[in-house]
């Protein structure tokens, strides 16, 4: 098998693996209840907001403002998720830098919050 055919499969695997967990964050959402669906849509903003100060303020992802953030996603994700792992999140990050509309969605305002928190999630998470 050739080096670029794996890459392709290995490609495609990725996204099978993203569309999968786009589609349980989806479902559990609809099964939100309104409060609940609340705390997850504001907590969401909160990621966001925080992304873009540190991104205004030229934080480093390694610093306690991008550890914040990293345990802010990971909140965010349990409303979603049934366990988590930070192999899981860590991969889901590196899928957000991979597929063009993770990082448009969180580089919307200020471009860089998507690759800021990519690497504040891959120095942080598990730690």
């Amino acid at each position: 098998m050739s080096f670029l055919k794996k890459l392709q499969e290995n490609r495609a695997e990725k996204v099978q693996e993203m569309e999968t967990l786009v589609n349980t964050a989806k479902t559990e959402e609809r099964a939100m209840a309104q409060e609940e669906l609340e705390k997850f849509k504001n907590l969401e903003k909160e990621v966001c907001r925080q992304l873009e100060e540190a991104v205004r303020n030229k934080e480093l992802p390694e610093s306690e403002t991008g550890h914040r953030i990293v345990l802010l996603h990971k909140d965010w994700l349990g409303y979603t998720w049934k366990e988590y792992s930070a192999q899981a999140h860590k991969g889901l990050a590196s899928m957000y830098i991979e597929d063009e509309r993770f990082l448009a969605y969180y580089d919307k305002n200020l471009k860089g919050c998507g690759e800021f928190l990519v690497k504040a999630v891959n120095y942080w998470a598990g730690k």
